[in-house]
């Protein structure tokens, strides 16, 4: 078995370490789209965040979180800490990533649908892809009309849930970032980084006014 830990580990490449003092927190449970995973987990690191996979539950923590690679046994990678043991303002931003699976578990938890809009309270940005768009319809995070993008099997939950659906790879409501699957991720960051840095900015700021 594979086993890969992402956590406090940073690289930089021509991002040049834009992103060096941000933090984001990584959402995924068993049957996490592999591929998702590690183009966003990779280009994040590469422009010197740092990453954190949450465990959705102490068997997660205990044995790592396995993936699916389509419909193949992908790898399993290792959480840094259990999801009920952070709160938003560790971090700078939220990534819920997809898989049918994953999402489908992570949205039956109120703890995870409470994180979610906890960030979302505090106007963190937030970038979820695929059936990771679930958790915001089961957060309750859509109802103001928010405007998304996802994977099209999706679509009613996302509307019934207040959203407002948007044909495309990619969609940016204010704080909120959304992707159809793993093709989008680069678009997707491209938009997502610019406010992550904001964030991280502002965070390093308070801290420094004390």
């Amino acid at each position: 078995m594979l086993v890969f830990r992402w956590m406090k580990v940073r690289t930089t490449g021509n991002a040049g370490g834009q992103l060096e003092n941000a933090r984001i927190a990584v959402l995924v449970a068993d049957g996490f789209d592999q591929t998702q995973f590690d183009s966003a987990v990779w280009e994040l690191r590469r422009a010197g965040a740092t990453v954190e996979v949450l465990a959705p539950g102490e068997e997660q923590l205990a044995d790592g979180i396995h993936s699916l690679k389509g419909l193949d046994r992908g790898k399993t990678v290792r959480a840094g800490r259990l999801a009920t043991a952070v709160s938003p303002e560790s971090f700078d931003a939220l990534l819920i990533l997809g898989g049918a699976l994953s999402a489908d578990s992570m949205r039956a938890s109120p703890y995870l649908l409470g994180l979610v809009r906890n960030f979302m309270i505090d106007e963190k940005p937030i970038a979820a892809v695929g059936h990771g768009c679930w958790l915001l319809a089961d957060a309750g995070v859509l109802h103001d009309g928010r405007t998304v993008t996802g994977i099209a099997s999706i679509r009613k939950d996302l509307e019934k849930a207040g959203a407002v659906w948007k044909s495309g790879p990619v969609s940016q409501d204010r704080n909120l970032f959304t992707a159809r699957g793993a093709e989008d991720i680069d678009e997707l960051l491209r938009a997502f980084l610019p406010e992550l840095r904001r964030a991280a900015l502002a965070r390093e700021r308070k801290r420094l006014a004390g």
